[in-house]
């Protein structure tokens, strides 16, 4: 690790987020090996390593993935920014999460709302 990037907050903070996440024990297990925690991640052990060691930083693609894949937002997991999920999860709040679905639906309920509003009434006779 450089020295320049041992003292950089957000690098500092980037690895410490990282490695908490290879540590976590899931299922009574024991932490995950270097090696399966970037099977997991779909990264290389390389780049890990010199995340890690070299004190290189992600990119932007590597650093969305992670997030995507550790469920994080990527300001919390780079620069520490907000709260994780679990946090949030943790205290109870409710994490909604907004759907991935497209938009075209909504739009397209909305606009059948709108018509049936504009619609005339139309009057019914009664039938005597």
């Amino acid at each position: 690790m450089t020295d320049d990037a041992a003292h950089d907050p957000k690098y500092s903070t980037f690895v410490k987020r990282l490695v908490s996440f290879k540590k976590r024990k899931t299922n009574g297990q024991k932490a995950e090996t270097d090696e399966q925690f970037c099977d997991r991640l779909g990264i290389s052990i390389s780049r890990f390593r010199s995340w890690l060691y070299k004190g290189t930083e992600p990119d932007i693609p590597s650093l969305l993935h992670l997030s995507e894949t550790l469920d994080v937002s990527p300001d919390w997991l780079y620069l520490g920014r907000g709260h994780s999920v679990e946090y949030l999860r943790d205290e109870g709040l409710r994490v909604t999460r907004i759907p991935r679905e497209p938009l075209e639906i909504v739009e397209e309920i909305e606009a059948e709302e709108a018509a049936r509003e504009t619609e005339p009434h139309k009057k019914r006779r009664k039938i005597s």
